[in-house]
């Protein structure tokens, strides 16, 4: 997965650009009903991520904090996923009207 990620999400995906963006430290997977999975290879630990309703557009905005906070990618990394950080709340007629931000905060012990 971390070798070939376009052959998990395609190009520009989610997963695909997290992973090419951590450069091997992690593997991460979207599923079915708004889940998503992470696997970090140096703290051994895996990462489940689950939006109740099943909606996608809170997902990668709460992924992205997870990561954030628990300092699994740096400055650099998260600037380079920024789209995926914050994406826009557009209206039904494509305007943009506010963006999507995770508003949780989590600590690593």
């Amino acid at each position: 997965m971390v070798a070939y990620p376009e052959m998990v999400a395609g190009t520009n995906g989610f997963c695909t650009e997290l992973m090419k963006t951590a450069a091997g430290k992690l593997i991460g997977k979207l599923g079915a009903e708004a889940v998503y999975c992470i696997g970090v290879k140096d703290l051994g630990i895996g990462i489940a991520v689950k939006i109740e309703d099943g909606n996608y557009r809170a997902l990668y905005p709460a992924v992205m904090k997870i990561l954030e906070d628990l300092k699994i990618l740096n400055y650099a990394e998260i600037n380079r996923l920024l789209t995926f950080k914050n994406p826009p709340n557009l209206n039904n007629k494509g305007v943009k009207v506010g963006e999507i931000r995770a508003i949780f905060d989590l600590k690593r012990v």
